[in-house]
């Protein structure tokens, strides 16, 4: 998949920047989350509480067939750590990984790592503190029967151990259900049991999903299941950005300095497990493309009337041979990772490549192999004719004269967007295979009869001269 670094980093260093010094909240929050490490914690103290917590592991009776054999090996990035507030009090969120990392199998048999699917959750408890991991796992019935609907699952949480403590039922954005592993009393509804299964996986390039994985480890997790209204557990939405409940709660925006930008992500992810800094710097690229192109409006309006959520993650422990940030029309999901692959143009290009799947009928998937040239040239030229038109110095992606010369032919000398696949015609396959040549690592084969519909979708929509 391609990756174009031609926007300069200093300009989104610079704008972040920026959003510490603005105070002007939009009346869409970015999810509650306040990147204030150690605001209200010593993370020194948390560290030394979680050493201190961790020597249990030694006396733990973890044999081979216990996944805790891998989960309580996790390397947290306390220099990524972050607070939010949720209704149960302050948080510290702590990204981590595993150092064997293993895998969750989720909707339509793709694979989320352990690291990118849980939560290491700080509380304070008095002087000292307690942690958790909580971990989503959808409900891949209610998520098929309705994309376009907010995310439903249940949350299993445990301790810093891998000890079970709790579930919580989710459907819809909303908290349904608390199951607790106390006996019943009288206001439980009933008893119940999840199974989550746990793979090891590898990574095939430029696919988007793990495979072959191999079965480890199974964990049945059972409760006794009891109404929301008696449980305290809506910080867990807070946690979770991409979930929002009107009883969730979430952060006051006083000197919020993730909040001068309008929140335009809300109308585009479903669930996320980024840092406020991660989603401040997305929406900011966003903010950049609505100033740079009318196509880029286009875009933003295309996806959201279509209803086009996604999930986004951001994975650590994506490998060499697999793109460093992809969209995978697979599981929906759009993978980063790290922040620094969160630029504008990666930005655009994969949430183009969203679009796309949300546009041809029976998405994108279809091309996988056959057409998927097709799918990354058509980004491309989208690229293009923006670059072209609205003069970027971004390099064209075929870089010879006669492709120039053909952009400035399609755009009537760079002053109007095609709208039809007539004009583009006469040289368009000849090009896609030229783009074939010259970009090998694009996997896939080109396909005669996929022309790119969605680019003319974007154009004619768009406010853009044409």
């Amino acid at each position: 998949m391609r990756q174009r670094f031609y926007i300069s980093m200093l300009v989104a260093v610079l704008l972040l920047g920026l959003l510490y010094a603005c105070k002007n909240p939009s009346d869409h929050l970015l999810n509650g989350l306040t990147n204030v490490p150690g605001n209200g914690f010593d993370l020194n103290n948390v560290k030394n509480d979680y050493a201190k917590a961790m020597t249990m592991v030694s006396v733990l009776k973890v044999t081979g067939k216990d996944k805790r054999d891998k989960t309580n090996k996790r390397k947290l990035r306390w220099n990524e750590a972050y607070t939010i507030e949720t209704p149960n009090g302050q948080k510290m969120i702590v990204p981590f990984s595993l150092e064997e990392e293993i895998f969750i199998l989720g909707r339509n048999r793709i694979y989320d790592s352990y690291g990118a699917s849980s939560f290491f959750i700080v509380s304070k408890n008095g002087t000292g503190h307690d942690f958790e991991i909580a971990t989503y796992v959808e409900d891949e019935e209610k998520s098929m029967a309705d994309p376009s609907a907010k995310w439903s699952g249940q949350v299993i949480v445990e301790d810093e151990l891998g000890n079970f403590v709790k579930a919580v039922g989710i459907e819809n954005g909303a908290i349904v259900s608390e199951g607790s592993i106390q006996g019943p009393n009288g206001r439980t509804l009933g008893y119940d049991c999840r199974l989550v299964e746990y793979f090891s996986c590898a990574y095939i390039p430029d696919i988007g999903y793990y495979a072959p994985c191999q079965y480890m480890y199974s964990t049945l997790f059972c409760y006794y299941v009891m109404p929301a209204s008696i449980g305290n557990s809506n910080g867990y939405l807070t946690v979770v950005g991409g979930i929002q409940s009107s009883s969730g709660g979430g952060a006051s925006t006083d000197n919020n300095p993730y909040y001068p930008l309008p929140d335009r992500l809300s109308n585009l992810v479903r669930f996320n497990n980024l840092t406020a800094s991660m989603l401040a710097q997305i929406n900011a690229q966003w903010d950049l493309m609505f100033e740079k192109s009318c196509a880029l409006r286009a875009l933003y309006v295309g996806l959201t009337s279509r209803n086009a959520k996604l999930d986004i993650r951001y994975d650590p422990n994506l490998s060499p041979s697999l793109a460093d940030a992809f969209y995978d029309p697979v599981g929906n999901k759009m993978y980063f990772k790290s922040q620094s692959f969160m630029t504008e143009d990666i930005v655009m290009e994969e949430f183009f490549h969203k679009f796309q799947n949300a546009y041809y009928s029976g998405g994108t998937t279809q091309y996988t192999t056959n057409g998927h040239v097709n799918i990354e040239f058509e980004v491309a030229l989208f690229q293009d004719i923006m670059a072209y038109i609205h003069g970027w110095p971004d390099m064209p992606t075929i870089p010879t004269d006669e492709y120039s010369l053909w952009i400035d032919e399609i755009t009537q000398g760079g002053t109007k967007f095609p709208t039809t696949f007539g004009p583009i015609s006469a040289e368009y396959f000849n090009y896609l295979g030229l783009y074939d040549t010259t970009h090998p690592n694009v996997a896939g084969t080109t396909s005669q009869s996929l022309t790119p519909g969605a680019m003319f979708e974007i154009f004619n929509s768009s406010s853009c001269p044409k």
